[in-house]
């Protein structure tokens, strides 16, 4: 589920178990654990509409790093939040029980989109890395 456009940079995109369609109040699980509580005739869908989002949001994770500096403080949640977004992504592709729902274009799709992701998750964390970096020098 998404949150509200107004919270798209504070709250990452996450799914849901609940009911209705509202983001708060609703337990967010990752994509493994909703994959798992769905037939397996519902997995494709659920594993393009994850890599849908996640496009979505490295397109905008990208437009933050061209638009703020290094030491942006804004870029710490949407670096953190892409990162796992992708790594759940990718735990549900290593998944043998949810292969067969995975095409192979499919496939090709999700991993170039994780290692875009990645990518835009470190240009966000870089300033985390370096301060890390300087404090253990």
């Amino acid at each position: 589920m998404l949150p509200p456009l107004a919270e798209a940079l504070v709250h990452p995109p996450t799914w849901v178990r609940g009911l209705g369609p509202s983001y708060h109040g609703s337990e967010p699980v990752t994509l493994v654990m909703a994959l798992e509580q769905e037939p397996a005739g519902s997995h494709a869908s659920m594993i393009g509409a994850h890599l849908d989002i996640l496009v979505g949001w490295t397109t905008m994770a990208n437009g933050l790093l061209a638009t703020s500096e290094l030491e942006a403080p804004e870029r710490q949640g949407p670096g953190f939040a892409l990162l796992v977004f992708a790594a759940e992504l990718a735990s549900a592709l290593q998944l043998e029980e949810f292969a067969p729902a995975v095409a192979p274009e499919l496939r090709v799709a999700a991993t170039e989109a994780i290692a875009a992701a990645t990518l835009a998750a470190a240009g966000c964390l870089a300033a985390i890395v370096s301060d890390y970096l300087v404090s253990v020098a």
